[in-house]
């Protein structure tokens, strides 16, 4: 396997390893409990948290900068995910009580998963582009 593939398995486990908790406290990984609750829905906003959001957030907070469109895209696309997505639902969870928490969770894992995989992928071929540019 090329290095990326082997960092981007080490990635993932580390991330199902590390992200150990539920919502009802005992010890489970997110990505499968997330998984139980995924639908059509869970992905697509999985995929927009990665892609409008994300960017979009990322692009209005560098508006003024002086970066290249290009610039902004690709630090859009390689923004904040993880960790703080994740400890940021569990407090959540923990904290207050509200409707379709397994369907946050998805959300969140599912978000979580995909970030890993895509943006695993598309590093080196996008840090190469970025750097010719």
């Amino acid at each position: 396997p090329t290095r990326t593939t082997v960092r981007n398995i080490t990635a993932l486990a580390t991330v199902l390893i590390e992200a150990c908790a539920s919502p009802s406290g005992s010890s489970a990984l997110l990505l499968p409990d997330g998984l139980a609750h995924a639908s059509i829905k869970t992905v697509a906003i999985a995929v927009m948290f990665l892609t409008v959001v994300r960017v979009g957030a990322i692009w209005l907070s560098l508006t003024g900068s002086g970066l290249k469109t290009s610039e902004k895209l690709f630090l859009g696309w390689f923004g904040p995910r993880g960790l703080a997505s994740i400890l940021f639902t569990l407090v959540i969870i923990d904290e207050f009580a509200f409707p379709n928490e397994a369907e946050l969770l998805a959300c969140v894992s599912m978000t979580v998963a995909l970030s890993i995989l895509v943006h695993g992928l598309s590093s080196t071929p996008l840090a190469r582009w970025i750097g010719k540019r």
